[in-house]
């Protein structure tokens, strides 16, 4: 059984990010979801500071880490919610695929890649989707 791509597609920016399409599998039918930064400018530079910088050197700021490491789950699990939570029809599409073999494609721009797709969470699972699927 090969693994059925989830497509989520940049469309166009608006005033608050991205508008976007999540699909399942290449012959379905897209739904238009938004998707926005779940963090501040300070949570971002924090989580940029802790992936960029103290993952390289993790014996100074140990508090500061611990923020941004225990901030993860909820940026992933936001947005997630802003994915497959848009349309009762995506999450009930997201539940039948979600214990079939299937990988997550992001389509779009510089800026749209630059949301962290492997923070994704469904909450209603202890791992990110990132250890359990993979994303592309």
């Amino acid at each position: 059984m090969s693994s059925i791509p989830v497509i989520i597609q940049e469309v166009r920016r608006s005033e608050e990010g991205f508008v976007a399409s999540v699909q399942f599998d290449s012959d379905g039918l897209p739904y238009e979801i938004v998707v926005t930064n779940p963090f501040s400018i300070e949570e971002e530079q924090r989580l940029e500071w802790y992936f960029e910088e103290w993952l390289k050197f993790p014996f100074t700021d140990k508090n500061h880490a611990e923020k941004a490491a225990n901030s993860i789950r909820g940026y992933g699990e936001e947005l997630f919610k802003q994915v497959f939570g848009a349309h009762r029809s995506v999450i009930i599409e997201y539940e039948r695929l979600r214990q079939k073999k299937f990988h997550v494609v992001i389509n779009g721009s510089l800026e749209f890649h630059a949301f962290h797709w492997e923070a994704l969470h469904d909450p209603d699972q202890q791992r990110p989707l990132s250890l359990e699927k993979l994303i592309v």
